[in-house]
């Protein structure tokens, strides 16, 4: 009997995935399209606008500069009279690239534009970790490249540019799902470490919001991984179970305390300012209306906010700023492959996990919409401290980028198989259904739809974005459709796929946050704040910059900027007790007031010519143990002020009414250190203009004496009756202890690595 040969059929690679493509190549083309995404910015044709100019560029020029002159700047007494500036996690001091910024000081300035290029530079590295986290789930690299183009330039990360904190942390994100996934896959101790110490970089980036959503997500994917250990090990409670529960908990461990200089510091504030109670009411804001899901397929249908402000204008909601609140573009391709992923593997763990999530975060920004954010509010930790629900697409934008990875993936290896056939069928349903919206659009059918439809202008936009979101989807399913059936060469298949991904998102998004306004040219009034300096070397004062209408001399946070004692400021954990009530401005040391003069449209600051020094004694101390009491006695008018000082605590003082005579002098003012030589003839109250916080201490003649709260918000301290130095100086035991944790986190990471490095090296020997 004769044997046949039985040739066993081999499946034929797809030509794509023989191309070799190398990392610095693709490292290269994130450089390169970063920087055509960002070019205007980069030549200063074009400027960055909003929260960035307002806010986060004083952050870094404040910070700068002090560091540069050796300082560390845990108080800022240039906004509101003086708060906390470390203790404030907006500010992420101790970010590693921030700290950096200080080689860059000239002048006693930083530049603005070494802001930007960072934040610029945060993108490549955006797209570069994105880049390599779909590598190391096995996706090939032209999947991988796409998943960095989506994830860089997502609605969230374009629209939230000018909140740099948010965007520099969700940056990290899929560097530490790398490390994370590595460590729970591989039962990897090292990766754990590195998944921890990236955590710790990530809280240190200062946006404590986007920290909880982040973390919120790894505690998902560890139990959903937990889970899957159990099930596999038939719910018996294993050796490796209790080993993947202990790599899964250390990079929290790890990074929490790596994060400790800046978490205790913040705690502390957090209690104390303005924020530290939110309603449920004014946690929504930023929540999607069922309608916003159309932003998907469409983002700019209802309208956009942009820095040239030349569009239509936002009216989905009210207010502008909530078109970046409620921002959840992703692209088209985005949504186009991460469909495809679900439709095609979604059986494969890891797109279970990205699907749920990726619905889970879509029902969460709903807000009072869904039932599912009243539930997080009640139940999870942290998720009713925060307003802006329309953040938490950060995860859905981080979700839907990766499972478009698999998706295209998925299309690259089976390009003829019969589940692509039928997706294919159901995208260009879609579009025709799309396509039918269209032309119902243009025959004016739903211009009752909206009252703002009564505008043509904005009607007219709606058919223009839903046509140009047309356009990229009869594209994209082209190019699908040619590689389907190898009409186009495989090589230029995917290279269109990216190119289109890319200038979809560059259309969307390039032009958003292009200001034609010079940051520089922003803090205006630069002699003034020049005198005022030369003048605050011979006596110290502050200045009341607004006037009414909100109409300003210097900007809110213009202190920061030029060192000048302003009462504005622009910041969201002010302190609650900020001010005195009643003769405020006396009492705060402001010797000059803004003054508009409407009909001759001028605007002055105008000498105040009752301002109190900014130290000063007073003999008549009067005890008041409630807030409502402290307010009535100081807003009384028989008040007398000048004389008079509210404490509110009990100390032994003596029963002498007539004032005595005294000299007081402030000898030497630092950020965190004020000296001051007093001369009183009789016992008293040293109050100090400036605003108290626990922080502080005092010291009379070098021993620490109780620090009072006097005036509702100022500092003081009980003198005895002679000449005396006395020294204000800010000591945090927040920090120092934070610093202790933060260095022993560092410690446990590079320890662990070296070690385990040791190790290895000893096996291989």
């Amino acid at each position: 009997m004769v044997k046949k040969e039985i040739k066993k059929e081999t499946k034929k690679k797809p030509d794509i995935l023989n191309i070799s493509i190398k990392d610095w190549q693709v490292i290269l083309f994130f450089a390169i399209i970063t920087i055509f995404f960002f070019w205007e910015i980069i030549i200063q044709k074009r400027f960055f606008w909003e929260d960035f100019v307002y806010q986060y560029y004083p952050f870094r020029n404040f910070a700068s500069v002090a560091l540069s002159s050796g300082i560390i700047p845990f108080w800022n007494p240039y906004t509101f009279g003086g708060m906390p500036f470390i203790a404030d996690i907006q500010t992420a001091f101790f970010y590693p690239l921030h700290l950096l910024l200080t080689f860059f000081v000239s002048d006693g300035a930083l530049n603005f534009v070494w802001l930007e290029y960072l934040i610029i530079f945060h993108y490549f590295l955006a797209g570069v970790f994105s880049y390599y986290l779909s590598k190391s789930l096995q996706l090939n690299p032209f999947s991988s490249i796409l998943s960095g183009i989506i994830f860089m330039f997502c609605g969230f990360m374009v629209t939230h540019l000018i909140h740099e904190t948010m965007i520099i942390q969700f940056a990290y994100m899929p560097l530490i799902f790398l490390f994370y996934n590595r460590s729970l896959e591989k039962y990897s101790l090292s990766s754990s470490l590195l998944a921890g110490l990236v955590m710790g970089i990530a809280i240190l980036c200062g946006h404590p919001q986007i920290t909880l959503y982040i973390f919120f997500t790894f505690v998902l994917f560890a139990g959903f991984k937990l889970f899957l250990t159990l099930k596999d090990e038939s719910y018996k409670l294993t050796k490796s179970f209790f080993k993947l529960l202990g790599l899964a908990a250390l990079p929290f461990i790890i990074g929490i305390m790596i994060g400790s200089v800046q978490l205790l510091p913040t705690f502390a504030i957090s209690g104390l300012s303005e924020r530290a109670e939110m309603t449920y009411q004014s946690t929504l804001e930023g929540s999607l209306g069922y309608h916003q899901f159309f932003t998907l397929l469409v983002p700019k249908f209802f309208g956009s906010t942009n820095a040239a402000h030349n569009e239509i204008p936002y009216w989905a909601n009210k207010g502008y700023w909530l078109y970046w609140e409620s921002c959840i573009y992703v692209g088209l391709s985005a949504i186009i492959f991460g469909l495809l992923a679900i439709y095609t593997r979604r059986k494969e763990r890891n797109v279970i996990f990205l699907a749920s999530v990726s619905l889970l975060s879509l029902l969460y920004v709903l807000g009072d919409n869904f039932l599912m954010y009243k539930l997080f509010y009640y139940v999870v930790p942290g998720f009713n401290k925060f307003r802006g629900v329309g953040r938490f697409g950060l995860v859905f934008s981080f979700c839907i980028s990766l499972l478009a990875a698999y998706g295209l993936d998925y299309l690259l290896k089976n390009p003829g198989s019969l589940q692509i056939k039928k997706y294919i069928k159901y995208v260009l349903l879609g579009i025709g259904l799309l396509v039918i919206l269209w032309i119902l659009y243009l025959a004016n059918v739903f211009t009752g739809l909206a009252n703002t439809y009564n505008n043509p202008a904005f009607y007219k936009n709606s058919i223009n974005q839903l046509g140009i979101s047309i356009l990229f989807l009869l594209v994209l399913s082209g190019i699908i459709l040619a590689y389907a059936k190898e009409y186009l060469h495989p090589s230029i298949s995917i290279a269109l796929i990216i190119l289109v991904t890319f200038f979809d998102l560059y259309i969307f998004g390039s032009k958003h946050n292009t200001s034609p306004h010079n940051p520089n040219l922003f803090y205006r009034q630069k002699q003034h704040a020049k005198e005022f300096r030369e003048e605050n070397k011979q006596e110290l004062y502050r200045v009341n910059s607004r006037t009414f209408g909100n109409i300003m001399f210097f900007e809110r946070n213009q202190g920061m900027i030029d060192f000048i004692f302003l009462m504005e400021g622009y910041n969201p954990l002010n302190l609650q007790r900020k001010f005195p009530p009643g003769r405020t401005h006396d009492l705060m040391n402001v010797k000059y007031v803004a003054n508009a003069n409407l009909q001759e449209k001028s605007l002055n600051l105008d000498l105040n010519e009752t301002y109190m020094p900014r130290a000063w004694m007073s003999y008549k101390p009067i005890i008041c143990l409630s807030d409502s009491e402290i307010i009535k006695t100081m807003t009384d008018s028989n008040f007398n002020y000048r004389e008079t000082v509210v404490l509110e605590s009990q100390i032994d003082f003596p029963q002498d009414t007539v004032p005595g005579k005294n000299v007081v002098k402030i000898t030497n003012y630092e950020l965190n250190r004020i000296e001051l030589a007093v001369e009183t003839e009789k016992t008293g109250i040293l109050v100090l203009s400036e605003v108290h916080y626990p922080a502080w201490k005092v010291y009379v003649d070098g021993i620490e004496s109780p620090l009072l709260r006097s005036n509702y918000s100022l500092r003081a301290v009980l003198v005895q009756k002679g000449a005396h130095k006395i020294v204000f100086e800010y000591k945090d035991s927040d920090y120092q202890f934070g610093a202790i944790l933060s260095l022993s986190g560092l410690g446990i990471v590079f320890i662990g690595l070296g070690a385990l490095r040791i190790r290895k090296n000893k096996k291989a020997a």
